[in-house]
């Protein structure tokens, strides 16, 4: 059975170590997915993810919106990636 996004940061919060997999699942092709947009070179594209992902490590337990996880994690990727037409997709 598929999680919501809800339950999936509910347990993220608490440590839930599948959770943070589930999570990263759910949400890697998209981080690719910008990376692409963006025309990142393969080191670039793994450390804006990683950025972003340490970005939501460290906030994780004041997400208020959890069903809008994806649209967080897409603002946060594009600001990342450090390209000047990153400020025009927020």
């Amino acid at each position: 059975m598929t999680q919501s996004s809800t339950t999936l940061v509910r347990r993220a919060i608490v440590g839930d170590e599948q959770a943070w997999e589930d999570l990263v699942i759910r949400y890697g092709g998209l981080l690719r997915a910008i990376a692409r947009d963006f025309r990142l070179s393969q080191e670039q594209a793994s450390d804006a993810a990683q950025n972003t992902w340490m970005r939501l490590v460290e906030s994780i337990g004041k997400v208020r919106e959890p069903e809008k996880l994806g649209g967080w994690l897409a603002s946060t990727m594009r600001r990342s990636t450090g390209h000047p037409s990153a400020g025009a997709w927020q």
